[in-house]
């Protein structure tokens, strides 16, 4: 029952790869039963790889997590290019990410860059940027995904197929999506003959598009179909989508609300608050965006407050705490706090910050208090 810290990358770490890694997750020389495995990774390089975390059953480890080291330089600030990138490798797969062992309870991935490299071709075996399934728990936090889906040509397309039994999607910057034209096309699937639990909170969602008017396409499918999903506190901006809720019967109990939209309502949720990309977003090149919060945006302070479960959302994609911090919930991955020659500002100044735009004062310098 310990765990073990494993360094990956090109400088002198323990491993070079992430599939030397997760070939030695069954590995009894290194581990027993009941561990808990971290594979730490290092921006020596781009990881030019797709990714089958499917390792740890045999010899029962407790848990799996892969994220970027906490040391300067490899975990991102919220930015494309700024920390830990892996690249789908061309030409083998439509997989980025597949993480799936029914025998390993949790398994892990934040702080890291996700890029699927603007293509997939016809050779790979889902159509999907990230797959899970057989999983107990799923944590997907903190990451950032982009460039996905130009060359799709299959019937039914995706980008997160989550059908684990407990799916944590939280604090993700996630842009740049396309769904192949003429073809159904789910963002998310959770899955239609058993209900999973699936929770995606505080996402920030920017250019998803479906590429054809013919296409069927939504944001949400079967992800609202178990009694505990909850789908909470996100936004979406510049989409072009069929439907925000999608297929599959939503349960009685299951909660979709707080969504930061372009328009003032949505079929579904119900808190909508309305704003537009240009408005909200720091930077809305689509190749290159940068979704933090603008002061002036009116998601800031519109979301509702979800404590501290499950493990890690009160932790932003620039890893501030809402929960220590006080601060009354935006929509998205970011929590707005304006910069500051020390860093960021807490809860108090934030108020400041926002309640200065009622006076005029745009100048970050000039404060209330």
């Amino acid at each position: 029952m310990a765990t073990i810290t494993k360094s990956i990358g090109t400088a002198s770490r323990d491993y070079s790869t992430i599939a030397a890694w997760e070939s030695d997750l069954d590995s009894s020389s290194i581990y027993s039963s009941a561990d808990d495995a971290i594979g730490e990774l290092y921006a020596d390089s781009e990881f030019n790889e797709d990714l089958d975390i499917d390792g740890g059953g045999t010899i029962e480890l407790d848990s799996i997590t892969l994220t970027s080291s906490s040391s300067q330089g490899n975990r991102h600030n919220g930015n494309k290019g700024t920390g830990v990138v892996i690249r789908r490798s061309s030409g083998t797969k439509d997989l980025v990410l597949y993480a799936g062992n029914a025998t390993v309870d949790t398994m892990t991935f934040s702080w890291i860059e996700f890029d699927g490299d603007d293509d997939i071709t016809s050779n790979g075996d889902d159509k999907s940027m990230v797959k899970a399934s057989g999983t107990t728990e799923l944590y997907i936090q903190n990451n950032i995904f982009h460039s996905w889906g130009s060359g799709q040509d299959s019937t039914t397309n995706y980008i997160f197929k989550l059908e684990g039994t407990k799916n944590v999607f939280t604090n993700n910057f996630v842009f740049n999506m396309n769904g192949g034209a003429g073809h159904t096309w789910h963002v998310f699937y959770g899955n239609a003959t058993t209900a999973r639990e699936q929770l995606v909170l505080n996402n920030t969602f920017f250019d998803i598009d479906k590429q054809s008017v013919s296409a069927n396409s939504y944001m949400f499918s079967y992800m609202d179909t178990h009694a505990s999903s909850r789908i909470r506190n996100n936004i979406i901006l510049d989409d072009n989508l069929g439907a925000i809720a999608g297929a599959g019967t939503k349960h009685a109990s299951s909660v979709l609300d707080y969504l930061g939209y372009d328009a003032s309502s949505v079929t579904g949720f119900s808190n909508v608050v309305e704003d537009t990309a240009d408005n909200a977003l720091s930077n809305i090149i689509k190749s290159d965006p940068n979704l933090h919060l603008k002061l002036v945006s009116t998601l800031i302070d519109g979301g509702v407050d979800l404590g501290t479960s499950p493990t890690n959302v009160a932790i932003d994609i620039d890893g501030r705490d809402r929960d220590d911090k006080g601060d009354t919930w935006d929509l998205g991955a970011d929590e707005y706090s304006p910069a500051s020659i020390t860093g960021k500002k807490d809860g108090l100044q934030k108020q400041n910050f926002v309640s200065r735009i009622a006076f005029g004062i745009t100048d970050p310098s000039d404060n209330l208090i």
